[in-house]
């Protein structure tokens, strides 16, 4: 609400707390209409009143070398706008988050006018039950985590897995009202312990020491075949399964190992085991399937003579499509 009078030193309360103090109801919600507040009849000189984001901001600011506006109207939001106006009541219920910025000019040159204006925020707070978790807040709770494990670059399916896990966590083990008292610190460290616990379930669990004994081996067996001894990388990929049958990354590596020895058929049989132990690692499955891609692209280059991998590697990549 604002008025204007033509010098200083003549403001007067336009009463505009008083007045909505009056009409909202007990219950604090409000019918509250416009046309209810009273304005100070402007005696001074128009004015053009508008309410602005940041971008606009900058415009309202800008001037020529002389001094005058360039621009009529800086832009931002319509609603509580107004121009060549002696008073105004302006109700602005669109605009409810971020910083809004008001900007009052004057479009005459030569004669001052003073403005009143007074601007009052009528809250309405919703009470929360903190002893049950609502389809809301944990729709809420899904989204912020599922959003923040997107950014770091997990994908789609992975991160509404783990986003799930959480939620299921968190609702199983708490109430909202169990974090009342916590402080930021306590929270974090409940949150990581769940986050941990739960991208452990997703890549598998914990490993047994012989599952442990598998993965060891494994690598050393990827080192083999870096190093040109593709019989060794066979030998010890075929006791790491031993150790642990579930390393989808050792079937995928004893079927490049088979492609170079020229066996097409037991290369097949490799590629589709770890294709199905691939899907089970929603954690882990894009990483691995753009692995294998790329280990058949390098092989490609390394071993010129290589064939049959055309059919192995068109699934694999259609594979990673459909995550």
């Amino acid at each position: 609400m604002y008025s204007t009078t033509p010098t200083e030193g003549m403001n007067q309360s336009l009463g505009l707390v008083s007045q909505l103090t009056r009409l909202v109801d007990p219950s604090g919600l409000t019918a509250l209409t416009i046309n209810q507040l009273a304005t100070p009849s402007g005696s001074g000189g128009v004015i053009d009143a508008f309410v602005m984001n940041y971008n606009a901001r900058a415009a309202f600011y800008e001037k020529d070398m002389f001094g005058a506006w360039v621009y009529d109207t800086p832009g931002g939001y319509q609603e509580g706008t107004s121009i060549n106006a002696r008073q105004g009541k302006v109700k602005i219920d669109d605009i409810v988050t971020g910083t809004v910025y008001l900007g009052l000019k004057n479009p005459h040159y030569k004669d001052g006018v003073n403005v009143t204006f007074e601007a009052v925020a009528i809250v309405e707070y919703q009470e929360m039950d903190m002893s049950v978790w609502t389809a809301e807040t944990k729709e809420i709770m899904h989204t912020a985590y599922y959003d923040g494990l997107i950014a770091e670059g997990m994908s789609h399916e992975a991160a509404n897995a783990a986003a799930n896990c959480f939620l299921e966590e968190m609702v199983s083990n708490y109430s909202l009202s169990d974090f009342s008292n916590m402080s930021e610190a306590e929270m974090e460290v409940i949150g990581q312990n769940i986050r941990n616990k739960c991208m452990t379930s997703l890549g598998g669990g914990e490993k047994s020491e012989e599952e442990k004994k598998g993965s060891t081996v494994g690598g050393m067996a990827w080192k083999a075949y870096e190093n040109g001894d593709v019989d060794k990388a066979i030998t010890y990929s075929e006791k790491a399964l031993e150790y642990d049958p579930g390393l989808s990354w050792v079937h995928a590596n004893l079927g490049l190992f088979s492609l170079i020895k020229n066996d097409e058929l037991a290369a097949l049989d490799y590629y589709l085991d770890a294709i199905a132990l691939t899907k089970k690692d929603i954690l882990n499955a894009e990483h691995f399937f753009k692995e294998y891609i790329k280990d058949i692209e390098t092989a490609k280059v390394r071993y010129p003579e290589l064939s049959g991998y055309e059919e192995i590697l068109e699934q694999l990549k259609s594979e990673l499509a459909n995550l």
